[in-house]
C-alpha cells in the first residue's frame, strides 16, 4: 500500500488533462508551483487529456490524495491524505494557509471534502456526477448501527436518566467513562430550552457523518438516552450539532463525506439547513457554548491558532443536571 496522488488540471487554453504519481505531492504556496508539480508528473508518467462530455472517457479516480488547478476559473481544490492529527482541523488549517498565501489571492482554495475521487465533480461539462453511478433512494437507516450507547451498560454507575427533566443521576465516586483513543463520533442536539445533550456515535472509517442519514428520527430516537461526556479532541473523529431552535444541523469529519452521503442527509433533513462546521471539533464546542480551548489540541499552534477566534454560541446553552447519588448519605 502507498500513496497515489491524481492531478486534474485545465490550462489557460481551457483544455482538461489528467495524470497520477506516486507519492506525488499534493500542496503548493502558488498556482505556478502546483503547475510544475502537475506537468513533472505529465512528463514523467504520460498524462492523458481529459475529454469531460465523452463518459466512457473519463478516468476512475483511484488513490487516496490529489487535486484539482482550474487555472481558467482560478480554482483549486484539494484533499491529502498525509497530515497529522486532529486531521480535520489540519486540512481545514491548510486551506486557511494557502488561501493567505500571495500567489493565491483571487483564487478560490478549499479542501474536496469528498475525496480525490470527487474531483470530477468539479469539472463543470462533465454530464453527470462523475463520481457516483447513479444515486440510489434512501433506505432505512438503523439508528443501532450507530449509536455508541455506555451509559446503560453500566445501570449501577450511572442509575438513572430523566429525559424530561435532563436531570442524570451519578453514583459518587464514578469516573467520566473512558472513550476510545480513537474512532468516536459525538452528537450534541440543542433543544428548544436551550439544553445541549451529546451523545456518543460509532465512525464509519469509508463515510463520514452516515448517522445524519436517519434525520430527525434521530432526535426522537435519542430523546430518552442518556447521555455522554465530552471527549478531548483526538478522540473524537467526526460531530455534529442538531440545533432544534435553529432548525440547523451542523457537522464535520475527518473522513472524506461523499456527495452522495451529504446529498441523502439533506433530503433525510427536508425543511433545516445542513452546513459544514469551520473549526471541526473546536468549531462544534464553539457551537455549543463550550470554550475549546479546554478539550482541543493544538500541537502546532501558529497552524491552528485561527480556531481560538471561533465565536463560541451567546444563547446560554446549558448541560444536563447532574445528580450524585452518595449511598453513605
Amino acid at each position: 500500500m502507498s500513496c497515489t496522488t491524481r492531478y486534474i488540471v485545465r490550462d489557460d487554453d481551457g483544455a482538461w488533462w489528467h495524470t497520477w504519481d506516486k507519492y506525488g505531492p499534493v500542496l503548493a504556496d502558488d498556482p505556478g508551483q502546483a503547475r510544475r508539480i502537475a506537468a513533472a508528473c505529465r512528463r514523467g508518467r504520460g498524462a492523458s487529456p481529459l475529454d469531460p462530455t465523452e463518459p466512457a472517457g473519463l478516468p476512475e479516480l483511484w488513490g487516496c490524495q490529489g487535486f484539482l488547478l482550474d487555472r481558467v476559473r482560478r480554482l483549486l481544490r484539494f484533499w491529502d491524505c498525509n497530515v497529522p492529527g486532529p486531521p480535520g482541523a489540519y486540512r481545514e488549517a491548510q486551506e486557511h494557509h494557502l488561501r493567505a498565501v500571495p500567489g493565491w489571492r483571487g483564487w478560490q482554495v478549499e479542501v474536496a471534502w469528498g475525496g480525490p475521487a470527487t474531483l470530477l465533480d468539479l469539472v463543470p461539462e462533465v454530464p453527470d456526477r462523475a463520481s457516483e453511478q447513479g444515486d440510489p433512494a434512501d433506505g432505512p437507516a438503523d439508528l443501532a448501527v450507530y449509536y455508541a450507547g455506555w451509559v446503560e451498560e453500566d445501570p449501577h454507575a450511572y442509575p438513572g436518566w430523566d429525559p424530561l427533566t435532563r436531570e442524570l443521576q451519578v453514583r459518587y465516586g464514578v469516573p467520566a467513562y473512558p472513550w476510545f483513543s480513537s474512532g468516536n463520533g459525538l452528537l450534541s442536539v440543542v433543544a428548544d430550552d436551550l439544553t445541549v445533550v451529546d451523545h456518543r456515535m460509532a465512525v464509519c472509517i469509508n463515510e463520514g457523518v452516515e448517522w445524519l442519514q436517519v434525520g430527525p428520527a434521530l432526535v426522537q430516537a435519542l430523546a430518552g438516552r442518556p447521555p455522554a461526556d465530552v471527549g478531548q479532541e483526538s478522540e473524537v473523529w467526526e460531530s455534529a450539532v442538531i440545533d432544534a431552535p435553529a432548525r440547523t444541523v451542523r457537522y464535520w469529519s475527518s473522513t472524506k463525506i461523499s456527495p452522495r452521503t451529504l446529498r441523502r442527509v439533506t433530503r433525510a433533513w427536508a425543511g433545516w439547513d445542513v452546513v459544514r462546521l469551520p473549526g471541526c471539533y473546536a468549531g462544534h464546542l464553539a457551537a455549543t457554548g463550550r470554550p475549546p480551548d479546554d478539550v482541543c489540541l493544538t500541537p502546532d499552534d501558529e497552524l491552528l491558532a485561527w480556531r481560538r477566534c471561533l465565536p463560541v454560541d451567546g444563547r446560554g446553552l446549558r448541560p444536563p443536571t447532574i445528580r450524585i447519588i452518595d449511598d453513605a448519605s
